[in-house]
Order: C-alpha cells, then sequence, then structure tokens
C-alpha cells in the first residue's frame, strides 16, 4: 500500500515505473496533437475579453464576440432544468401506482441533489460559455463519500473533511524532522484547529453529488480512434489535467511533492521553474493525471516528472453505465471532427472587420477636418499664434501684430480629404454577425434599423430555431448527468437519507439499475433551460385552461353513468393535446380518481379496482 510508509522513502516497483512511463508517454503525445488547439483556446478567451494580441491593455474599440455571446447566453441557458421521472410504458397497470410513487421519489431525490446541492445553473452556465468560447465544455459529475478518494474536486462540500485534511497535512509536518529544519510551522493555528474540531456538529463524511467545471484543454482523450463528438464514451481512456500548488498537492495526496517532479510557473504554462510569490520567495505549481482506463476499469494518478503513482490506483465500484463522469457539452459539431466550432473563432474575424472599419473611419473622421496655416515671418507673431489655436469658445482673439494687414494674408484654412460615410457602413458585417451567431441586433438591445411587424416576427422564429437547437444540446447534457446521477444515487443512498429529501412516504426499491430504468423514464422537459417567455405561458395556459375544465368534468359525468370507455378516451385526446402544446403535467392531480363502484351501474367485472403490487419499502444494496 502507498500509504504505509512516508512518500519520500518509498521504493518505486519497476511494474509501477514502466506503466507510470507508458501513461505519460500516452498524455505526451495527446498533448503533442492537440497544442495547436489548446494554444488557440487561450487565443479565444482574450478575444472574448476583448484583448487584441499578447498584451492586456489593448482593447478593441467595440467588443461585438462578447456582446454576442452575451446576448445568446441567456437565450438558451438562464434557469435550471425541469427534471421529471415518470413510470414507462412498459410497466403494468397493476404496478402503475407503485412505480409512480418511486418516480416521484427519484424526481424529488435529483430536483434536490443534482439541481440545488450542487449547484448545477452555476456549473452548467460556466459549461455553456466554455462550449460558446473555445468549442467544448466539460463538467465532472461525482458522488463524494470521502474526498481522499478523490481529491481533484474543486467544489468540495461544506463539510468538515477539509478541516480534518489541513490537520493532518499540519501534524505531519510537526513530526517529520526535515520539514520542521526547512520551516517553521504556526502551533497557534494548530491549537485553533483541534479547537474548532472539538466545537463542530458536522459529519466527518458527507454524501452527494458534485459537479465541476474543468477546462477544455485540461480533458485529453486519451484514444486516437475517437473522430467524433458523440464517440468520446467509447474512448479507451481520459485523462484530466489537474494543476496543484505544494500546499493544495501535500493537502490532496497526504505527503509533499515527490523529488523529481516538473515544477511550472503558473497553471496552464510550459515554462517549468517556478516564479516569485508575493513574499518574494519561489512559487510553483505540479501537473497531475487523473487517467481514467475503462479497458482496465481503473483509474491512475500520475504527476509530471515523478516514475510512480501519485496515489495507489483503484476501481471505481459504483458508476453508471456512463462508466465516464466526464460529460462533454458542444454546439457548432463538424462531421468527422471531435472538438466542434465555437462562436468566437466564427465571430472573431467579423469582428476584426468591425473594428477596423470603425478605426478608419475615426482616422478619415480627423483627416477631414479644416487645416490652417499661418505664414512663418509673418505680421502675427508666435504669441498671436498660440492664441488663436488655444481660444476657447465665444472668445474674442486680440491679436499684436502689424495693423493695416488683413488677417487672411497670414492665416488660411484649407479643407480637408472628403468624408463619404458610404464607405464605412457596418451594416453587411452586422448582418453575417446575426447569420453567424443567429442574434439579431433587438436581442443585444439595439435597433439598427426599423423593422416591420412582419420582419420583427421572421427574425423571433429565426432567433428561437436556433436557440432551440442549442437548448436541445444543453438538455441532452443534462439528460445524461441526470442518467448517471440517478445510478449512482439508487447505489449509495438508503432509504432513511432518501425519506429525509423526500418524506416519510418515499419509495426507494430493491432492485438492479436496469430493472428500475425498465420501470422509469427520465427527462428533461423541452425549453425548460431557456428564458421563460411570461406573455407566451399565459396565452397558453388561457387556450388550455378551458379544454382541461371541461374535459374534467365530462369524465366525471361518464364515469358517473359508467361509460368508463368513452371517459379513458377523453383523457388520452386531452393527454395528446398537452402533448402537441408541448406541456408536461399530471393529469392525475386534475381528474379525480375513478371510484372502486360506479354509482349508477352494478359492477362490471372491468370496473373492479386493480389489484395493487407495490415496491418493497425496504432499502438495499443495488446489484
Amino acid at each position: 500500500m502507498l500509504t504505509q510508509q512516508p512518500y519520500d522513502e518509498r521504493i518505486v516497483p519497476e511494474p509501477e515505473k514502466a506503466k507510470a512511463k507508458q501513461w505519460l508517454s500516452r498524455i505526451k503525445r495527446a498533448l503533442e496533437h492537440n497544442d495547436t488547439l489548446f494554444r488557440a483556446f487561450e487565443d479565444r478567451r482574450r478575444t472574448l475579453r476583448g484583448v487584441e494580441g499578447d498584451g492586456v491593455t489593448n482593447q478593441q474599440r467595440t467588443n461585438l464576440v462578447y456582446s454576442t455571446i452575451a446576448a445568446v447566453l441567456p437565450q438558451v441557458y438562464a434557469k435550471n432544468p425541469d427534471i421529471s421521472v415518470t413510470p414507462s410504458e412498459a410497466v403494468s397497470e397493476a404496478r402503475y401506482q407503485a412505480v409512480k410513487a418511486f418516480a416521484r421519489t427519484l424526481e424529488i431525490v435529483l430536483s434536490r441533489v443534482l439541481v440545488k446541492d450542487t449547484r448545477l445553473k452555476l456549473r452548467a452556465k460556466a459549461c455553456v460559455r466554455s462550449a460558446m468560447t473555445t468549442s467544448i465544455g466539460w463538467a465532472k459529475l461525482t458522488y463524494q463519500k470521502d474526498i481522499r478518494r478523490d481529491p481533484q474536486i474543486e467544489s468540495r462540500m461544506n463539510d468538515i473533511q477539509d478541516n480534518l485534511r489541513r490537520l493532518d497535512a499540519t501534524i505531519r509536518a510537526i513530526q517529520n524532522p526535515s520539514r520542521l529544519a526547512e520551516e517553521e510551522v504556526d502551533r497557534e493555528t494548530l491549537k485553533q484547529q483541534f479547537a474548532a474540531l472539538e466545537k463542530t456538529v458536522e459529519k466527518v463524511v458527507a454524501e452527494g453529488l458534485v459537479i465541476d467545471y474543468v477546462r477544455s484543454e485540461d480533458i485529453i482523450i486519451l484514444d486516437s480512434t475517437v473522430r467524433t463528438f458523440d464517440g468520446y464514451a467509447q474512448a479507451s481512456a481520459i485523462a484530466q489535467r489537474i494543476w496543484m500548488s505544494k500546499d493544495r498537492y501535500e493537502t490532496a495526496f497526504g505527503y509533499p511533492p515527490p523529488k523529481g517532479a516538473k515544477t511550472y510557473a503558473a497553471p496552464h504554462v510550459t515554462e517549468q521553474q517556478p516564479a516569485l510569490g508575493g513574499d518574494g520567495k519561489p512559487e510553483c505549481f505540479y501537473c497531475a493525471y487523473e487517467i481514467w482506463s475503462k479497458d482496465e476499469n481503473t483509474v491512475y494518478t500520475l504527476c509530471d516528472g515523478y516514475e510512480g503513482y501519485a496515489r495507489e490506483p483503484f476501481q471505481p465500484e459504483k458508476l453508471g453505465k456512463h462508466w465516464y463522469s466526464f460529460f462533454p457539452l458542444g454546439f457548432n459539431l463538424v462531421d468527422g471532427q471531435f472538438y466542434p466550432m465555437s462562436d468566437v473563432e466564427l465571430l472573431e474575424k467579423l469582428s476584426c472587420e468591425y473594428n477596423e472599419t470603425r478605426e478608419q473611419q475615426k482616422d478619415h473622421r480627423e483627416d477631414s477636418m479644416p487645416v490652417r496655416v499661418a505664414r512663418a515671418g509673418g505680421a502675427l507673431t508666435p504669441e498671436d499664434l498660440e492664441r488663436i489655436q488655444k481660444r476657447r469658445s465665444r472668445e474674442i482673439v486680440v491679436l499684436s501684430g502689424a495693423g493695416g494687414k488683413p488677417l487672411s494674408d497670414d492665416i488660411e484654412e484649407f479643407s480637408g480629404i472628403s468624408l463619404n460615410p458610404v464607405l464605412y457602413d457596418v451594416t453587411p458585417i452586422r448582418a453575417d454577425i446575426e447569420i453567424v451567431s443567429g442574434a439579431s441586433d433587438a436581442t443585444q438591445g439595439s435597433v439598427l434599423k426599423a423593422k416591420t411587424a412582419t420582419e420583427a416576427e421572421i427574425l423571433r422564429e429565426g432567433l428561437q430555431s436556433r436557440t432551440a437547437e442549442r437548448q436541445d444540446a444543453i438538455e441532452d447534457w443534462i439528460f445524461d448527468m441526470a442518467t448517471y446521477g440517478a445510478e449512482m444515487l439508487l447505489q449509495e443512498l438508503s432509504l432513511p437519507q432518501v425519506q429525509r429529501i423526500a418524506g416519510e412516504t418515499a419509495v426507494w426499491p430493491q432492485m438492479t439499475r436496469d430493472e428500475i430504468f425498465d420501470q422509469v423514464a427520465i427527462e428533461v422537459r423541452a425549453g425548460s433551460t431557456g428564458r421563460p417567455n411570461r406573455v407566451a405561458e399565459r396565452e397558453q395556459w388561457a387556450k388550455l385552461a378551458p379544454e382541461i375544465r371541461d374535459t374534467v368534468l365530462q369524465v366525471a359525468q361518464l364515469r358517473a353513468q359508467g361509460q368508463v370507455d368513452i371517459a379513458q378516451t377523453l383523457i388520452e385526446l386531452l393527454k395528446e393535446t398537452l402533448r402537441r402544446f408541448d406541456e408536461r403535467m399530471d393529469l392525475d392531480a386534475f381528474i379525480p380518481p375513478m371510484p372502486a363502484m360506479p354509482l349508477m351501474m352494478p359492477a362490471a367485472p372491468q370496473m373492479q379496482a386493480m389489484p395493487q403490487a407495490p415496491l418493497p419499502a425496504e432499502a438495499g444494496a443495488i446489484h
């Protein structure tokens, strides 16, 4: 075991050296293959910020790239998704109510644990911005039960585990004579940490899903056969690059960075030398790799420059069918290429052309100003010329030059270069930006040209079609994470834990994952992540409410008369109507349950109460 002795005293076995070298070699080849692309990611981030070249002060005149992306983002993602879980069509009538109760429980758990507790909206927006900027946005979904198993999690839960790990690192520093000789440990800090631990009421181990946003260039596909965006799940291995300071490395892995590990001046740079920190001491960073090998069903962790494992490899026990905990989001997909096109990539040249045109117009406007010429050695003195040059508005300039001569003999005005505004018309450029981005000028908060009601409606429908496609991509991405998260929650949570989330009536079955997901269907409501259109929603509800009310009354009357088949037909017709309107609602909340015995006629065989077969109430392990 790697933890049985201090790491600096450990002798790395030869098979481990060979394996680590093999993985680092694969990572190096993948990084070299994508080097140009990864460098372009950082250039696109500077473009989004409006910085030209390598300087940080050379700002663009008008940052059209940022304003366009800022206008599109709230259209495609503005609020948390509406995740629903419903019984599948394979569920029999006898088990429908029991499965429905479980589906409701799972829906509540996902809404709480996946959407709220992980702050999905914040992480998802970061991934959407990344996809629009660099071409791809990566999210990492894991189940945190013991952070010592996954020290790379950045969005840690607010629990005592972080305090415990920092405390362990401080204790080790005191007990290690070599480190004590290098630096003096603040014992008062240790004392305060102990006092805080004695008073805390937090649990040592907190459980739950965690979503992390990962930079685009920090996910490395270690499989050259992956050529399409959707094919990443079939990759033989995926590596995540993690940049760590010296303190974070020791806190995460339980020991100082090993000798031989490469040091970098800053994260995401290639220079292998330390930089000076705020106190004048050298500051350095280390590069670790977490490698998920699907072929070997093993997770390896390496440190760049070190010949062994950074921690002992392990086999993930409870994952979803997807296996990889990484989920990519992309919009402008290209056939046969893994990395899509980014919005910044599409808009960059148009933005440069726009700013060049405006700068040239500015220079031309300055050149078009009248030019005043004064004769040297004329009647006007230098002081007179200075008074004319520095005159203020409505000021009468008194000259002391020789009298009796007209001023036009010594000073004359020439007209500047004529300015033709047509030469600097940026309307075509703005039109191209609208074509590329799908965002009209009205969407960006300005109207360059007045439009008729018909033109505005056409533009609005065009924008909706473009945003609908992106919303669909986001919903598929969230659906994959929701399914993966549900599969992990079914393996990790017990019935008492679920009841604390969903209430005492929660149903949590003891079944295999395949059996459970044959019974229920997870969905992300279409358009639920975009900006809500309150006016359209009210208009749609005004149309549907009378239809629902009349159907409910008709169903109640038909059931009272014993015409159950016709009543059920009306219910199915209403369901289809709601589906056509793209509305998801539980009709059982509006339609009263059918009585066990008819009111107007003797009981018929088809009207008898259906036997119920509830799912087991006791929680257990998922096999």
